[in-house]
């Protein structure tokens, strides 16, 4: 009797653990607060950037720089993709692009925008213009408002930042050029104002993409060219075509190529999103001068050892472009208001400028 009750005992407890086993938990929470659910991850921004430049040129390869600097900078959270001329928006239409929407912002010559404003050809390539030192500071003080001041009534903003360029060969000729009476009928590609300026010369002004240059001097369709500067130039190979090679600053000082954003995509970013692209627009567009000006002095050399005559352009053609510059100027100055502001405040800051270096130059 007491072994069957003992034996009833034990069965009772094997049920009890067996059950007791099944209800309890694999394995027991560990004691704390209970956990915050994962916060999905920040969206990135993405901008489309395009330069006027070919993908060839100093232009493209620096943007390609300055985005990758913001992308990096934001750790991916504002992403800027950079693009050739024409990969998204017609070459040389990159404003039109910011301003419909079309791309978030264009690495460009203002030159191009001269279809809208006649004063655009002021901020580009302007002949008997600033230098490329005086461009840079004349834009950091007052030509970057006025450049905004121009285009207010587009979505469209210019940042700080200019990327100025070592002067423009003053051309490259099939042709030697020796007095202003060579200019005469002389078929040369050019454009802006500098060709308006060259065409009161008695110069046969052409307009054509850069791209046709080499293939124009070389069939005799033109004479001359202007195009860019050394570096550009020799890497176009116009030293096969145009044995003659003339060098000043009167006609092109420098090309400036300057950073427009949409105005309101640019209004979107937070301070130190904008403060990043504001810094990486800074910096690339000072690199890419200084490593333009490094390229172009080692292109002066392969034209030299190619067999290109490499010379200064002769004064007296110098003088003519100069004066006609001024006489130029000084017309639309007087039928266009803001023009004449722009063109003011240049000469202005020009002439300080030249004041200051005199006083540098050493009296010896």
């Amino acid at each position: 009797m007491r072994s069957k009750l003992l034996l009833t005992i034990a069965c009772f407890m094997v049920l009890v653990t067996v059950a007791v086993t099944g209800c309890t938990p694999a394995t027991s929470p560990e004691p704390g607060t209970p956990g915050t659910p994962t916060a999905p991850a920040e969206k990135a921004i993405t901008w489309k950037v395009q330069t006027s430049g070919a993908a060839s040129e100093f232009a493209y390869k620096y943007l390609e720089q300055m985005c990758a600097a913001v992308t990096k900078g934001s750790e991916g959270r504002l992403v800027f993709e950079p693009y050739s001329a024409g990969a998204i928006v017609p070459a040389s239409k990159e404003f039109d692009g910011v301003d419909q929407g079309m791309i978030h912002a264009a690495y460009m010559t203002p030159m191009y925008l001269m279809d809208k404003w006649p004063s655009a050809g002021l901020f580009g390539a302007r002949p008997a213009g600033l230098s490329a030192g005086a461009a840079r500071i004349w834009y950091r003080q007052e030509g970057t408002a006025l450049f905004n001041e121009m285009i207010k009534d587009f979505d469209a903003v210019v940042l700080p930042g200019v990327a100025v360029s070592t002067p423009e060969i003053w051309a490259h000729s099939t042709k030697e050029l020796k007095t202003v009476s060579d200019l005469k009928g002389l078929k040369m590609r050019t454009a802006g104002d500098g060709g308006a300026i060259l065409s009161r010369l008695g110069v046969a002004t052409v307009s054509m993409p850069g791209g046709d240059i080499y293939e124009s001097l070389q069939r005799g369709v033109i004479d001359a060219a202007e195009a860019a500067n050394p570096a550009n130039n020799w890497a176009m190979g116009l030293a096969e075509v145009a044995k003659y090679v003339l060098f000043s600053e009167t006609r092109a000082p420098c090309d400036p190529v300057v950073f427009i954003a949409s105005k309101s995509e640019w209004a979107k970013l937070n301070a130190d999103q904008q403060a990043l692209v504001q810094t990486a627009v800074q910096a690339y567009t000072q690199l890419q001068y200084e490593d333009l000006f490094f390229a172009s002095i080692a292109a002066v050399e392969n034209f030299r050892d190619f067999g290109c005559v490499v010379y200064h352009t002769p004064a007296d053609i110098e003088a003519a472009l100069l004066k006609e510059a001024d006489l130029f100027y000084k017309e639309k100055a007087a039928a266009d208001p803001f023009l004449g502001k722009v063109y003011a405040s240049q000469q202005a800051f020009g002439t300080l400028y030249n004041a200051q270096l005199a006083l540098d130059v050493p009296a010896v």
